[in-house]
C-alpha cells in the first residue's frame, strides 16, 4: 500500500495544496489513503506532532512537516484551516499550543497560509491579531478560548499539526492487458 502511495504521488504535479479534493461522481469508487502515521479527516490527512520531539520554531516546524512525506510532489505543510468544522476538529485533537500555517511576514500587509491557499476563514481570540507584522499564529488549547488563534513571534517553540492531501486509490485496479508477439494489444 505504501509503495502504491509513493508511485501515485510521483504522478501528481507539484504546487499549492488545494483546499479540497474534487468531488467524486456516484460511479467513481475510490479510497482515500494517507501516508503512514497520518489521520484522514474529510478531504485531508493530518499529522499530530504533539510530543516534545515535534516542537520547534515556526520555520523549523514548517520544514518538519515537509520532511514527513516521501514524495517531492505531495508535501506536508503546517495546517491551514478553511472552515469552522476543520477548526473544531483540530482544536479537539490539540491539548497543547501548536503552530498553524498562518503567518504575516515582516513588511507584508496581509497574513497568508504557508501552503499559499486563500485566507478564507479566521478564528481569532478576542484582541487578536495583536501584532502588526512579523508574526505567526498558533491555536489556543485552553478553555474558554479553545480553538481560537493567537499571534506570537515566529521564534517561539510550539508543537505541530501538519496537513497533506490523501492519495485517491481506485477500489479495484483494471486487469492487466495481454500483449501479442509484437508487444501491442490485440483488438
Amino acid at each position: 500500500k505504501f509503495l502504491l502511495f509513493q508511485l501515485l504521488a510521483t504522478a501528481l504535479s507539484a504546487g499549492v495544496l488545494p483546499k479540497e479534493l474534487p468531488k467524486q461522481g456516484a460511479d467513481d469508487v475510490s479510497t482515500n489513503t494517507c501516508p503512514p502515521g497520518w489521520e484522514l479527516e474529510g478531504s485531508s490527512c493530518y499529522f499530530f506532532g504533539l510530543e516534545d520531539i515535534h516542537g520547534g520554531n515556526w520555520e523549523s516546524s514548517k520544514s518538519y512537516c515537509a520532511s514527513l512525506t516521501s514524495s517531492p510532489f505531495i508535501t506536508g505543510q503546517l495546517v491551514s484551516i478553511h472552515s469552522q468544522e476543520v477548526n473544531d476538529f483540530i482544536a479537539s485533537k490539540t491539548p497543547v499550543y501548536v503552530w498553524l500555517g498562518l503567518h504575516q511576514p515582516v513588511g507584508h500587509l496581509v497574513p497568508r497560509w504557508s501552503d499559499m491557499s486563500p485566507v478564507d476563514h479566521l478564528n481569532w481570540a478576542p484582541g487578536e491579531p495583536s501584532m502588526q507584522d512579523g508574526w505567526c499564529a498558533r491555536i489556543n488549547p485552553n478553555l474558554p478560548s479553545s480553538g481560537n488563534w493567537i499571534t506570537r513571534t515566529c521564534t517561539g517553540t510550539y508543537r505541530v499539526i501538519c496537513r497533506t492531501l490523501p492519495m485517491q486509490l481506485p477500489a479495484t485496479l483494471p486487469p492487466p492487458t495481454a500483449l501479442n508477439e509484437e508487444g501491442t494489444t490485440s483488438p
